[in-house]
C-alpha cells in the first residue's frame, strides 16, 4: 500500500504542476496577442520617420554629416535588450553569444565597449561578465510606453553628437514564428541611407519646411531612434513570450505522459495486489475445502 500511495501523491503534484503551466501558457498566448497588436500599431510610424529622415538627408547633407557620417569606431555603446524573467528557453543565452563575438572582434582592435541594457537577465550576465554598464532598466512591464524611453535615449543621442561614442548598436531578438527567434545586432548610429529609396521619393517631395532643417532633423533623429528602441524592445517581449508558451506546452505535454506512465504503473502494482488477494482466497479455501475431506 505504500508504494501505491507515493504513486497517488506523485501523481497529484504533477497534476498541480500541469495546471501552472498550462496557465502559463495561456497568459502567455495573450500577451502575444497584446505585444502584436502594439508592434502593428507603430510600425507605420517608424517607416514614415525614416523616409523623412532619408529625404531630407539626402537633400540637405551639410546637416546630415553628424548623424549619417561613419567616423573612425573608437568606443561603442551596445543598447541589449534582454528578458526579466526566465522560463524562456535559451532566448537569451543565443543573443549574449551574438553580443560577445562582436565585442571580442572590437576588443582585438582596441575599441572600447559601453553597454546600456534592457531586463534583469542582461543586466546580471554583463555585470558579471565586468563590462563597463552605463546605464539599465530592469523590472519592465508589458504596459511600457514611449515617454519611459525618453531619458535613455537622451543619453545615447548626447553621447554620439559629443563624439564621445562613434557608434550604437542595438541587439534583441527578432519574432520570426512560434517555433523561431532571430538574434539580431543592428547599428542605429551611424544612419545607414537608402539611395533607391530617396530616388524613388523625391520627385514626390516638395513640402515647405517651416523651421530650420537641422532642428527638425534633430527632432525626427530622436525620435527615429527612441521608437525603433521602443519596438525592439516590443519585438524581444514578442519572442519571450512565444518562447515561454512553447516551452509551458511542452512542459504540460510532459506532464500529461508522466501522470499517464504513473497511473499505468498504479494500476499494475494495484492489480498484482488484488490478484496476490484472490490468489491467497484461493488457496484458503481449498485447504479448507481438503481439510473438512479428511477430517
Amino acid at each position: 500500500m505504500n508504494n501505491l500511495k507515493i504513486i497517488n501523491n506523485k501523481i497529484s503534484a504533477i497534476q498541480k504542476t500541469k495546471q501552472i503551466t498550462r496557465a502559463m501558457e495561456m497568459v502567455a498566448i495573450t500577451k502575444i496577442i497584446k505585444i502584436k497588436r502594439r508592434i502593428n500599431n507603430i510600425n507605420p510610424f517608424i517607416n514614415n520617420i525614416y523616409n523623412i529622415i532619408n529625404v531630407i538627408t539626402m537633400k540637405n547633407f551639410e546637416y546630415s554629416q553628424l548623424y549619417s557620417m561613419k567616423r573612425k569606431i573608437k568606443r561603442v555603446v551596445f543598447f541589449i535588450i534582454s528578458s526579466d524573467r526566465g522560463l524562456c528557453g535559451n532566448l537569451n543565452l543565443k543573443l549574449f553569444d551574438k553580443i560577445l563575438l562582436k565585442i571580442q572582434y572590437l576588443l582585438k582592435k582596441n575599441i572600447e565597449i559601453d553597454l546600456i541594457i534592457i531586463g534583469n537577465k542582461g543586466y546580471l550576465y554583463f555585470a558579471k561578465l565586468g563590462f563597463n554598464i552605463i546605464d539599465y532598466l530592469i523590472n519592465i512591464n508589458h504596459n511600457l510606453l514611449l515617454s519611459d524611453l525618453t531619458n535613455i535615449t537622451n543619453i545615447l543621442i548626447d553621447l554620439y553628437v559629443n563624439k564621445k561614442i562613434d557608434r550604437l548598436y542595438l541587439a534583441y531578438n527578432k519574432f520570426k514564428n512560434n517555433m523561431c527567434y532571430i538574434p539580431l545586432l543592428n547599428t542605429i548610429l551611424p544612419l545607414s541611407l537608402d539611395i533607391k529609396l530617396y530616388n524613388d521619393l523625391y520627385h514626390k517631395w516638395n513640402y515647405i519646411y517651416e523651421f530650420r532643417i537641422e532642428k527638425i532633423l534633430n527632432d525626427l533623429i530622436f525620435k527615429y531612434v527612441k521608437s525603433n528602441i521602443f519596438c525592439s524592445i516590443l519585438k524581444n517581449m514578442l519572442s519571450e513570450q512565444s518562447s515561454r508558451a512553447l516551452v509551458m506546452k511542452n512542459a504540460t505535454d510532459n506532464s500529461i505522459n508522466f501522470i499517464k506512465k504513473l497511473r499505468l504503473i498504479y494500476n499494475n502494482i494495484r492489480q498484482n495486489k488484488i490478484t496476490q488477494e484472490l490468489t491467497e482466497i484461493v488457496s484458503g479455501s481449498s485447504f479448507i475445502v481438503i481439510y473438512f475431506f479428511y477430517f
